[in-house]
């Protein structure tokens, strides 16, 4: 498909795409790449001249440093990676080259072709301090025109073309979500629960959800569809409790979760591998221990058939338990796998706690037609929003709250904790959140 000249406005590229400059030198393309994109996911073709080189004006090194960034173009085309490569590429044997790793490991690959005249390209290279001949730089530009005819020969997933001269202007790029579940809501996302039961019953009393059915099943009446954002069980009084509600309602197809970190921790447990009881799975190993091998069963059955994440009403909600960068969804390796789960920890406070790192919510832009990410796994004394991200952790097992986002409405109700089930030694949650008195 080819994208007419853009002027403004937003383009959209699928994850785990491969994206690729095509333009002559000053026509803005490392520019724009720097504004749209974090570092981890650009390879730059400079980059590489400078790795063989020593310097990223060394045009004999062309085919070496090109070699390399395919090298590496590979290794993250097999793992699924939306990656920018920022160069020229201006000649259609690099762009074939680009386009095989691409067909080899199934990725659509984006070009994205900047037009611009040999007048603005030499001002904006005079304003670089840099120079380059006249004649090569009209050559560059021929070549652009070229590729401008015969890019639908090519095999482009699609093609863009950015024809604004005013840099400040040009699209803004976001990445497109996998596909959506085929649910479009209403929903109503719900923090963390941590085996607190009377406490989720309270919370979806307030929803309007109908008293628990013969096989301990809520639905609402309106049709909305509970989501959880993970961490069902440990540190409340009732773990074995909370997980017959939510395998009722799970049975019932009355819900809609994604595992967190405590999840994983007792699905080892379930599994028969070695794992440190602490942080209240002891409490919730002996709850279905009690239980018996059935519970046991339907839980473990349960937690394995969770997804990390839920791309839901056509990419508009994004639900997961911990931490996810907006370019990460979709991804299957390790890194991310980990990151929705765990979080990203920079270092440890005073009391020996992980410091959360949320600077990822800042890839969630704000905006009506921007997806919105709802998460729990850090206990916060008010729903946090940062840039399109809400936390929903009220620690409720500490003392807190329970809280539920209801999508579409963007509203949030909220059930205090009856009491403090376990000790938080650097956060007094009384009266939180604090509209609850």
């Amino acid at each position: 498909m080819t994208v007419p000249f853009s002027e403004g406005g937003i383009v959209r590229i699928p994850t785990g795409a491969i994206v690729v400059t095509v333009g002559a030198p000053g026509a803005g393309k490392s520019s724009w790449v720097a504004r749209n994109f974090d570092p981890e996911q650009v390879l730059a073709l400079d980059e590489f001249r400078r790795i063989v080189a020593g310097s990223d004006t060394d045009m004999d090194v062309g085919v070496e440093a090109l070699d390399l960034l395919l090298a590496a173009l590979d290794s993250r085309a097999r793992r699924q990676i939306t990656t920018v490569v920022d160069g020229q590429f201006t000649d259609p044997v690099a762009r074939r080259r680009v386009l095989e790793v691409a067909a080899r490991h199934g990725r659509p690959a984006t070009a994205v072709c900047f037009v611009v005249s040999p007048e603005v390209a030499e001002a904006r290279i005079a304003r670089a301090q840099r120079w380059l001949s006249p004649r090569v730089l009209r050559r560059h530009v021929e070549l652009v025109d070229e590729f401008c005819l015969q890019h639908p020969n090519e095999g482009w997933a699609e093609v863009t073309f950015l024809g604004d001269d005013d840099e400040e202007k040009l699209p803004v790029v976001r990445v497109a979500l996998p596909a959506s579940l085929p649910f479009d809501g209403p929903f109503d996302v719900i923090g963390d629960v941590h085996g607190c039961l009377a406490e989720l019953d309270a919370l979806l009393d307030r929803l309007g959800y109908a008293p628990p059915d013969e096989a301990g099943a809520r639905r609402h009446p309106a049709g909305r569809l509970p989501v959880f954002v993970g961490d069902f069980a440990d540190r409340g009084p009732d773990s074995a409790g909370v997980f017959r509600r939510v395998l009722a309602m799970h049975d019932a197809a009355a819900l809609l979760a994604v595992p967190g970190n405590h999840c994983l921790k007792l699905l080892r447990w379930l599994e028969g591998k070695p794992v440190d009881l602490a942080h209240g799975l002891g409490s919730t190993v002996e709850q279905l221990a009690a239980a018996g091998p059935e519970l046991q069963a339907r839980v473990r059955a349960f937690l394995v058939s969770l997804p990390r994440v839920l791309v839901l009403a056509g990419g508009r909600l994004v639900v997961f338990h911990a931490a996810l960068a907006l370019h990460r969804v979709g991804r299957a390796d390790q890194a991310t796998l980990a990151q929705t789960a765990w979080g990203i920890v920079r270092g440890t406070d005073e009391y020996g706690l992980p410091v959360r790192d949320t600077r990822w919510t800042a890839t969630w832009k704000t905006g009506p037609d921007e997806p919105f990410a709802v998460y729990g796994h850090s206990p916060v004394r008010a729903p946090l929003r940062l840039a399109n991200t809400l936390d929903l952790d009220g620690g409720c097992c500490f003392g807190g709250y329970l809280a539920a986002y209801r999508w579409p409405e963007d509203e949030l109700v909220c059930v205090p904790a009856l009491r403090a089930y376990a000790e938080s030694p650097k956060v007094d949650w009384r009266g939180c959140p604090p509209h609850l008195g």
